[in-house]
């Protein structure tokens, strides 16, 4: 059997691109049962991506080059092409953007129905008529997957439950497929002389960056002795910018001291900013797994979390949480955080009951357990 994965979005920073390497990667090293059909690969990637998949056994792997960008008229028109020449038997989507005129059998992984939930002009950076035209094929899009998917994977039982409330006739099949976390000790790290608060993730409003800005000012303001920093990570893109501009204009001098917007950093550098932070902030309006809490619990920091979408399913008593639409609540799960040693205590030391629940190595088992292997 010859799977084909849409493996695109491999080198985004982000969950995505997270989510597609380490599912690929432990693809390689898995075994199929004896009744399972026997099972190659093929990955469909960007020319700039394929160095990331080298080190993939040919024997298993194929990589075919689809420099063809997503979200775009080509993707809908060429990409179908590309797919069927290279005879697939059923094809893996991890993301909702399937080309309608595709015909073949597939699988669809939705990590969040997001746009669904909050689909705001502010979501978008186009003008009003490409606004409006990208809405109709987001929505005619996700519909298609929903429907037409052999098999919906969601990563959090709260996805797979919107899908049922927003789309209640569709009988496709969903299995809940949790992501995984990075497997490290955790790091005890000596008090920083420049003790920072730290945000990774874009920039997307649904991540209510403003409003942490906001609190964190806030709780600042209430200790204008704490020296603690809001460091912002994440890939400077227009909504960076946007939020920037938002920054000097409501707080010009924190911009660059009190706040700092790091851009995107390296793996190394990312391991290097957990380690030091006094504490990960991720009030989110919407989510449907979370990465960054996790790889926070798994460095030993304490988390401060939403109370809404799917972030207590995924964190469970490992995270201090908040209301994210109350910038009052912020600051005071800011405050808690930071200056509430039992709290910060009692949370990581639940961390490790969390963390053992996610694996991506079981995430790749069970991907091709459930959905390849089963036909």
């Amino acid at each position: 059997m010859r799977i084909g994965i849409d493996a695109r979005m491999a080198g985004i920073h982000g969950g995505h691109g997270r989510y597609l390497r380490h599912l690929i990667t432990n693809l390689a090293t898995l075994t199929p049962p004896p009744d399972a059909p026997e099972t190659v690969y093929t990955l469909f990637v960007l020319e700039t991506d394929r160095a990331l998949f080298t080190h993939l056994p040919s024997k298993k792997f194929t990589l075919v080059t689809a420099d063809i960008p997503w979200y775009t008229l080509r993707e809908q028109t060429e990409f179908p092409k590309i797919i069927e020449a290279a005879g697939v038997d059923l094809m893996h989507f991890p993301h909702w953007n399937i080309p309608l005129r595709y015909r073949g059998p597939f699988v669809t992984t939705i990590h969040d129905l997001t746009l669904r939930r909050f689909p705001g002009r502010d979501t978008s950076t186009r003008g009003y008529l490409l606004y409006c035209f990208k809405k109709i094929g987001y929505r005619l899009a996700l519909r298609h997957a929903i429907y037409r998917s052999q098999h919906i994977i969601t990563p959090s039982k709260f996805v797979a439950e919107e899908i049922r409330h927003w789309y209640p006739s569709a009988k496709t099949p969903i299995t809940v497929i949790t992501e995984g976390a990075p497997h490290v000790e955790p790091a005890t790290t000596q008090k920083s002389t420049s003790p920072y608060l730290l945000y990774v993730g874009v920039a997307y409003p649904h991540k209510n960056l403003l409003r942490l800005v906001r609190a964190f000012m806030r709780y600042k303001d209430s200790r204008p002795e704490d020296k603690t920093r809001l460091i912002l990570v994440g890939e400077r893109n227009r909504f960076y910018l946007q939020l920037e501009e938002k920054i000097a204009s409501q707080f010009p001098r924190a911009l660059g001291h009190t706040i700092e917007i790091r851009g995107a950093v390296s793996d190394r550098q990312l391991r290097d900013l957990y380690c030091g932070a006094r504490g990960v902030a991720y009030v989110s309006l919407s989510e449907g797994f979370g990465l960054p809490p996790l790889e926070a619990l798994a460095y030993g920091v304490p988390v401060l979390a939403s109370n809404t979408s799917c972030l207590p399913e995924i964190l469970g008593d490992a995270a201090v949480y908040t209301d994210p639409t109350s910038i009052d609540a912020i600051a005071s799960g800011i405050t808690t955080l930071l200056t509430d040693e039992e709290t910060r205590k009692r949370t990581l030391a639940a961390a490790p009951t969390t963390l053992a629940k996610y694996s991506w190595q079981r995430m790749a088992h069970d991907t091709a357990n459930m959905v390849y292997w089963a036909g």
